[in-house]
């Protein structure tokens, strides 16, 4: 059940170039959300709300990683602390449990959901592998943010491994996928699945306007017919949404 509630800023930091980490005061949706589901949050003066993961929860605290792409996020990015965001959520459905040994893959700001999986899985005392990537060292979040060992490519070589997610990725042993990012890197580590014969479950990133499949402005095409990512999504399995896959 999504409560919409004024959440109560704690805190704004730089975690990155254009990126910021805030704290909020929210503990209804910190006490129900799941990895990969995520909020809705309002852009003071813009007549939408913008959709973002939940990218971690600490007692009655929710924490969202925000890149900077436009006048929402920027406006979204700039509050301070004690100043109130209105929120909906937590929305949409999340990652599955109890995968074993799962290895995480960020692309960019896709790493976010990934942030939240990866805490609850080391709570629970669960293994994993983490991968996160960019196009450069300039754009990569700051290490106190990201999961422990993390795995870091740049498509430039600037900043650890010379790659993208996917050439790291075919480095790994074979193991179930929760990831994250740009089309063209889920359907490839969806191929990559297929490969290995394991599942992969991937968050897409879709424009929304209401998060709670009203509106149906986030419909996608996929094996099963048309879906709403707010609230069949944003987790689908990989065999749902790509072709030559299991």
């Amino acid at each position: 059940m999504p409560f919409e509630i004024e959440g109560i800023v704690l805190g704004n930091r730089y975690a990155g170039n254009n990126t910021v980490w805030i704290s909020i005061f929210a503990p209804q949706i910190a006490r129900t959300s799941l990895p990969g589901q995520f909020v809705m949050v309002e852009a003071v003066g813009k007549f939408l709300r913008r959709p973002i993961s939940i990218a971690s929860v600490s007692g009655g605290r929710i924490f969202l990683l925000i890149r900077i792409v436009g006048d929402g996020t920027r406006i979204i990015a700039s509050v301070r602390r004690n100043e109130k965001l209105k929120i909906l959520g937590p929305l949409g459905n999340g990652f599955p449990e109890n995968v074993q040994n799962p290895i995480l893959v960020g692309g960019g700001i896709g790493i976010a959901p990934l942030i939240f999986a990866s805490q609850r899985m080391k709570e629970n005392g669960e293994n994993f592998v983490a991968i996160y990537g960019e196009r450069t060292a300039d754009d990569i979040i700051w290490g106190d943010f990201l999961p422990e060992n993390v795995q870091i490519c740049t498509d430039d070589g600037s900043a650890g491994f010379r790659g993208t997610t996917v050439d790291l990725l075919k480095k790994q042993n074979p193991a179930p996928i929760f990831a994250c990012g740009p089309q063209p890197m889920l359907k490839a580590i969806s191929e990559i699945a297929y490969k290995w014969n394991v599942p992969a479950y991937i968050l897409l990133e879709e424009r929304m306007a209401c998060g709670f499949g009203v509106c149906q402005g986030c419909v996608i095409k996929t094996k099963n017919g048309y879906r709403r990512v707010c609230t069949d999504g944003p987790v689908f399995a990989a065999t749902e949404i790509y072709e030559n896959t299991r």
